[in-house]
């Protein structure tokens, strides 16, 4: 059976609701990086990134960028009430496809998103390679800095007890003809 996926990707430009949401949901999230001002999550929701509406209003989105010799796929967010209807999926999938390079990186310690990576051609990986390895560190402490200075104290504690639980998983796509 071929089913169509009811959600819509857009490239459209983010509104100020769409800045609320992505605020909100980094706010809740205690796993994912903190939430910025206003004026740079709006940036952030129009650089290079993947977002996904439903019927107008933001249910998911995807941060990208580039680590060393990898693109990594990073801040995945899926709103509570789209989990488990194929949207991450459906935001990996769409992420990989805007992704120029040949290796996409992923780290997550979330089963269902390792699944989900797994399901898309992901394999895990162990060591990225030293320019990678070398990025992810700068980003976290800077990551880390960040939450000190907002005294983010809980973040902190979440992020930092878990952190050996990540998975480092690594997509080569095939050269384009």
């Amino acid at each position: 059976m071929n089913r169509q996926n009811p959600f819509r990707h857009s490239q459209l430009v983010p509104d100020m609701e769409d800045c609320v949401w992505l605020r909100s949901m980094l706010t809740s999230e205690l796993e994912v990086r903190p939430p910025r001002s206003e004026r740079k999550e709006k940036q952030a929701l129009a650089g290079f990134c993947t977002t996904i509406y439903d019927n107008g209003r933001l249910v998911a989105f995807a941060e990208m960028r580039k680590v060393g010799s990898h693109f990594e796929i990073s801040t995945v967010l899926v709103d509570p009430a789209h989990r488990g209807r194929g949207v991450g999926k459906s935001l990996i999938r769409t992420s990989v496809e805007q992704i120029e390079g040949s290796l996409v990186l992923c780290c997550t310690k979330n089963p269902a998103m390792a699944k989900v990576l797994k399901s898309l051609g992901f394999t895990a990986v162990g060591w990225p390679g030293i320019s990678t390895a070398i990025g992810l560190t700068i980003n976290t402490i800077g990551r880390l800095l960040s939450m000190l200075i907002r005294f983010e104290f809980k973040r902190i504690w979440i992020q930092g007890k878990g952190i050996l639980a990540y998975e480092r998983y690594v997509l080569e796509k095939a050269e384009k003809q």
